[in-house]
C-alpha cells in the first residue's frame, strides 16, 4: 500500500506593519499623560516666583482651558504637514491671552508661562523617545520638534496680540473716560464761574438797593409814608437775598444728600393744605387766582416728605414769580396703580421750545432779567424727582402758560 505524502504549501511570511511616525507616536503619548502633566505644569506654575499673579488664582481658573490646548498640540502632531491649524492655534492662545489679561497677568508672565510650559513639553517629547522600543530616528525626532515648535510660536504669538489688544482696548476706554471726566470738570468749571456772576450779580443788586435806601432812610426824617416805603424796599430785597442764599444752600443739600431717603407716611391732601396755606397768599398779592385739587384715591402714600414738599415748592415759586397775570394750578393725581403725578399749571408767558431743553441746567434762568433767583430751582426739582424714582417733564406755549409734572412712585425704589 502506498501512501501519498500531503503537498507541500509554499511559506507565506506576512509583512510586519510599518512602525507608526514618532510625531503620531508622541500625540498618542500626550494624550495618554494629559492629565499627568497638566497637574506638573500647575505645579511648576505655581512654584515660579516670577509668575507671582498665579499664587492667588484657584486651581480651576488657572487650568481653564489648558487641557483643550494639549488636545490641539496632540492632533497638530498627529496631522503634521497635512494639516493647516495656523487657525486653530491662534483661536486657542487668543482665548488663553484674554483669559490671562482677565486673571491680571503682566504680559512678562504670559510669555514665561508660555516658555515654562514648552519645556515641559519638550522634556515629554525626550521620555516618549526613551520609552520606544527601538531608537527614534533623527529625523521624525526633529520633524516632531519642528511641530512643536510651530506649534508653541503661534500660541506665544497669538496670546501675546490678544493679550496686548485687551490692553489697546482698556486703555481706549480709559481715555475715553478721562475725556469725558475733562469734558465735566470744563462743565462743571464753566458752571461754577456762572453761578459766581450769578450770585455776586444778584447780591450787587440786592446790596445796592439796600444801601439806597438806607440813605433815603436817613434822609426821610420824620416823614412816615417815606419811612414806610422804605422799609418795604428793604424787607423786599432782604427777602430776594434770602431767596437767593436759600436757593444755594438747597442745591448744595441735594448734592451733598445723594439718593438718601427718608421715607414715612404721607397724607398728600395734608401737604398740599399746608402748601396752598404758604403759597396762596403770595398768589393773591400779584392778583393770580390760586387753586388745588387732590385726587381722593392717592390717600397715604410712603414717601420722602421733605422732598416732595421741596420739588413743589420750587414748581410753586417759579409759577407765581413767572405769571404776571391769570392763575397758578397745582393738583396732586393718581397715575396708575404704580405712581402718581404732582403737576402744577401756570398761565404765565410759557417757554420757547427751543430753551425747554436746557430748563434743568444748572444756573439757566429764562424770565425777566430782572426777576431775582439763581437758576437752580428747576435743577434741583429734577435731582430730588429722580432720587425719588420719578422724573420732571414740562409742556409750554409762549404766552399761554407751563405745566410742569413731577412722576413719582408710590412706594419709593429701595436704597442700599
Amino acid at each position: 500500500m502506498v501512501i501519498n505524502e500531503p503537498p507541500e504549501f509554499p511559506t507565506i511570511e506576512l509583512a510586519r506593519p510599518a512602525p507608526l511616525p514618532f510625531s503620531l507616536v508622541l500625540a498618542r503619548h500626550l494624550c495618554a499623560h494629559k492629565a499627568a502633566m497638566v497637574e506638573r505644569w500647575l505645579d511648576d506654575l505655581r512654584s515660579r516666583p516670577d509668575i507671582p499673579s498665579a499664587d492667588p488664582l484657584p486651581r480651576h481658573e488657572l487650568v481653564d482651558h489648558m487641557p483643550q490646548l494639549f488636545d490641539e498640540m496632540a492632533d497638530t502632531l498627529r496631522d503634521g504637514d497635512e494639516r493647516n491649524s495656523d487657525e486653530a492655534i491662534c483661536d486657542k492662545a487668543r482665548v488663553h491671552g484674554r483669559h490671562r489679561w482677565r486673571q491680571g497677568f503682566r504680559l512678562d508672565e504670559l510669555i514665561r508661562e508660555a516658555t515654562a510650559l514648552r519645556a515641559q513639553i519638550v522634556a515629554e517629547l525626550e521620555v516618549c523617545c526613551a520609552a520606544q522600543p527601538t531608537p527614534v530616528p533623527p529625523a521624525e525626532k526633529g520633524v516632531a520638534l519642528t511641530i512643536l515648535r510651530d506649534f508653541f510660536d503661534n500660541l506665544t504669538i497669538g496670546s501675546v496680540r490678544e493679550f496686548v489688544e485687551e490692553r489697546g482696548r482698556e486703555l481706549e476706554g480709559v481715555n475715553a473716560a478721562l475725556a469725558s471726566a475733562s469734558r465735566r470738570a470744563n462743565d462743571l468749571a464753566q458752571a461754577r464761574m456762572k453761578m459766581m456772576r450769578t450770585v455776586s450779580h444778584e447780591l450787587r443788586n440786592a446790596a445796592n438797593a439796600i444801601g439806597t435806601v438806607t440813605t433815603l432812610l436817613a434822609e426821610a426824617g420824620d416823614e412816615t409814608e417815606v419811612r414806610d416805603e422804605c422799609v418795604g424796599m428793604l424787607r423786599r430785597n432782604l427777602g430776594d437775598m434770602t431767596a437767593l442764599l436759600n436757593g444755594l444752600l438747597d442745591y448744595s443739600a441735594a448734592l451733598a444728600d445723594g439718593a438718601k431717603l427718608r421715607p414715612e407716611s404721607v397724607d398728600l391732601r395734608l401737604l398740599q393744605h399746608e402748601l396752598a396755606t404758604t403759597y396762596e397768599n403770595a398768589a393773591q398779592q400779584k392778583g393770580l387766582g390760586f387753586a388745588v385739587r387732590c385726587d381722593p384715591e392717592l390717600g397715604e402714600l410712603v414717601t420722602d416728605r421733605m422732598k416732595i414738599k421741596q420739588i413743589a415748592s420750587n414748581l410753586l415759586s417759579n409759577a407765581i414769580k413767572f405769571t404776571p397775570a391769570g392763575r397758578v394750578e397745582m393738583e396732586f393725581c393718581a397715575d396708575g396703580g404704580e405712581s402718581w403725578v404732582l403737576r402744577i399749571s401756570d398761565t404765565g408767558r410759557g417757554i420757547a421750545p427751543e430753551d425747554q431743553p436746557k430748563l434743568f441746567k444748572e444756573f439757566e434762568r429764562f424770565g425777566a432779567d430782572d426777576a431775582p433767583g439763581t437758576g437752580l430751582g428747576l435743577a434741583i426739582v429734577q435731582r430730588l424727582a429722580r432720587q425719588l424714582g420719578g422724573d420732571i417733564v414740562v409742556e409750554s406755549t409762549v404766552g399761554a402758560g407751563s405745566t410742569f409734572e413731577a412722576r413719582l412712585p408710590r412706594a419709593l425704589p429701595s436704597v442700599e
